[in-house]
């Protein structure tokens, strides 16, 4: 699971700007922090009273996974 934020203005070179945010349902800008990891089941999440905000559009996401590929790339040769 990954963060997303309205706090733009902090913006972190792992950070990937949301450009469909308002067809995503948010109501401003926002980023999604990719180096912000957190790993969860789906047991974890109370899908009944879990809201959701909105959804990433094709573009969006597919930008999220390539910088969450670039992220893990960079660490598996750092741990090398």
């Amino acid at each position: 699971m990954l963060k997303i934020t309205g706090n733009t203005w902090r913006y972190a070179p792992d950070d990937v700007p949301l450009l469909d945010w308002r067809e995503a349902g948010l109501r401003k800008p926002c980023v999604v922090r990719c180096d912000k990891v957190a790993r969860i089941t789906a047991d974890d999440i109370a899908w009944d009273d879990t809201p959701v905000y909105g959804r990433l559009s094709h573009q969006d996401a597919l930008r999220v996974a390539v910088k969450v590929m670039e992220i893990q790339k960079r660490a598996d040769s750092e741990s090398r």
